[in-house]
């Protein structure tokens, strides 16, 4: 049986075309200017799609827009970008002190994509002039426009040294000085992944989902914290062999991934009793392909080897503590209240179950059939 399961998480190939990734900005301050370069979806930004806890494009409203965006070519997309760029500089916050610094466009770059069910990334450098002093500046934009990492690029300084952030929901950077290198403590690091990871757990309803599903299968608080533990050791371990390099999981699509694991929770815990020996493995197993794939996914950013291993590190942290912050809100919710009555298993668990692998047959269609 366990065999027949973990079969049905190799991934299959759709929704990773409609994925949304994190923007990256490369940016170089000097004495008198700041210089960018960034790398974003232009379709998303210009469809005018909220990017903001959102992981595929195909669960956004304006969806026709973003297609037929994306049937333009290079050329024509290019000149939509150009057109729209004061729209998009309005929501890039580039400020130094308390004054707003427009980015002049510089150029456009739309990098060529064979096939077109994958997003196409497009590159634009701009500039903006600096008045003299020492004030630093930071950056930033608008939450709709998701997340947004920001390097700090400057060849004469050490890597470890450079700004580098992950932000969300509209947080702006440290203060970035106009001198070689920004210092940022570890604890600010720790602090902005962490915040990530939550943000991964508790503003994805897949995620939710696939957690209380493993909450259902036996009221003992003993069987949470084991799931709650191979769930943090799966995570620890490809923590430690992503870093390495020993192994990578690249362009793993997590949708019908998450989605698999959400039917086979469900289905064991309408079969299975609170002893399943199938439970712990699969939830190490599982913990350990969604940590390979998320540190991939956080080493494709370019950071340092130190960088690196605190993003890597508090954004699976941040993942933990969203895991158990649901564990929380089920025992209060229900567990405190119904978990010791004769009729819980019959009447509550098990017709919650059916309902959890539903909703992961729902989301496998989407993420696959239907993307």
């Amino acid at each position: 049986m366990l065999l027949f399961m973990l079969a049905l998480l190799l991934p299959f190939k759709g929704a990773s075309a409609h994925e949304v990734r994190p923007a990256v900005a490369d940016i170089t301050v000097t004495a008198n200017a700041v210089e960018l370069r960034l790398s974003f979806n232009a379709e998303a930004l210009l469809a005018g799609i909220n990017l903001d806890g959102l992981a595929d494009t195909d669960e956004a409203d304006n969806v026709a827009d973003y297609d037929r965006l994306r049937a333009l070519s290079a050329e024509e997309l290019a000149t939509r970008v150009g057109q729209a760029w004061s729209e998009i500089d309005e929501n890039i916050r580039l400020e130094l002190g308390f004054s707003d610094l427009p980015l002049a466009l510089l150029n456009v770059e739309i990098v060529a994509e064979p096939n077109p069910e994958l997003p196409r990334e497009t590159i634009v450098n701009a500039r903006a002039p600096l008045p003299a002093g020492e004030t630093p500046i930071t950056i930033g934009w608008a939450p709709e426009y998701g997340v947004l990492i920001v390097r700090q690029v400057d060849g004469a300084a050490e890597a470890d040294a450079l700004y580098t952030g992950l932000l969300t929901s509209g947080a702006s950077s440290d203060p970035i000085p106009r001198s070689a290198t920004a210092t940022r403590s570890p604890l600010s690091t720790m602090s902005v992944a962490i915040q990530a990871g939550l943000q991964h757990v508790i503003l994805s309803y897949p995620h939710i989902v696939f957690v209380v599903g493993l909450f259902f299968l036996s009221t003992r608080w003993q069987m949470l914290f084991w799931q709650a533990g191979a769930f943090t050791a799966g995570h620890l371990v490809a923590l430690a062999v992503s870093l390495t390099g020993l192994v990578s999981v690249s362009h793993l699509d997590l949708d019908p991934f998450v989605a698999a694991a959400i039917i086979f929770v469900a289905i064991e815990n309408i079969f299975a009793n609170e002893k399943s020996r199938f439970r712990l493995p699969f939830v190490f197993l599982f913990a350990l392909v969604h940590g390979l794939s998320l540190a991939f996914a956080l080493s494709q950013a370019g950071l340092s080897q130190g960088q690196l291993i605190m993003n890597v590190f508090g954004f699976n942290l941040g993942i933990e503590l969203g895991q158990i912050l649901i564990f929380i809100i089920a025992i209060l919710l229900i567990g405190i209240m119904f978990a010791d009555q004769p009729w819980y298993r019959k009447y509550l668990a098990i017709p919650a179950s059916v309902i959890i692998a539903i909703a992961g047959g729902w989301f496998l269609l989407e993420s696959t059939v239907l993307a």
